[in-house]
């Protein structure tokens, strides 16, 4: 949860690099007991993916997306987030500023 959490700081800071760090640390974890927690985080670098909009982002946020039809247990308001790209990234806009 912290790795979670100092991430999201990070990207509310502008620091992408930080951001992607405890990002990679954090799924490096596995989902184990904290399966929603997960599938928030990786919502929010789906919606991240997005904003940056270059070819290795979209091609990260494609690849979650296929691969988010296996997830079982993704809360539907989720998944509805996930395929709209709506707003979880807090602060991506004002970090790519």
């Amino acid at each position: 949860m912290q790795l979670a959490l100092r991430a999201q700081q990070d990207l509310l800071k502008n620091d992408l690099k930080g951001y992607l760090r405890h990002l990679e640390r954090f799924f490096r974890l596995g989902i184990r007991q904290c399966h929603l927690l997960w599938y928030v985080v990786i919502v929010g670098l789906t919606c991240f993916c997005r904003e940056v909009d270059t070819c290795h982002s979209q091609q990260v946020g494609d690849m979650i997306l296929r691969d988010s039809t296996k997830w079982k247990g993704l809360p539907s308001y989720l998944r509805d987030l996930l395929l709209t790209h709506d707003g979880l990234a807090l602060g991506t806009k004002q970090a790519l500023h």
